[in-house]
């Protein structure tokens, strides 16, 4: 299985209390390099509520096979 797939998955779950609760999410692309090389692809999100304000930042990468 293809670990990005899941990303959208992941960051619904982390912020779900939060937007039940009446917090706006706000996303974006985007994409982490390693020192190796690696190119990480992902979601960038930050979650606002009345009084608080979190990010959340949510990258993975797929090998072929």
């Amino acid at each position: 299985m293809n670990p990005v797939s899941l990303n959208q998955l992941m960051l619904q779950e982390m912020t779900k209390e939060s937007v039940q609760a009446g917090g706006t999410l706000i996303q974006e692309p985007t994409t982490r390099k390693l020192a190796d090389g690696k190119q990480l692809t992902g979601i960038k999100a930050t979650v606002k509520t009345r009084t608080d304000k979190a990010d959340f930042e949510i990258v993975g990468f797929d090998l072929a096979d």
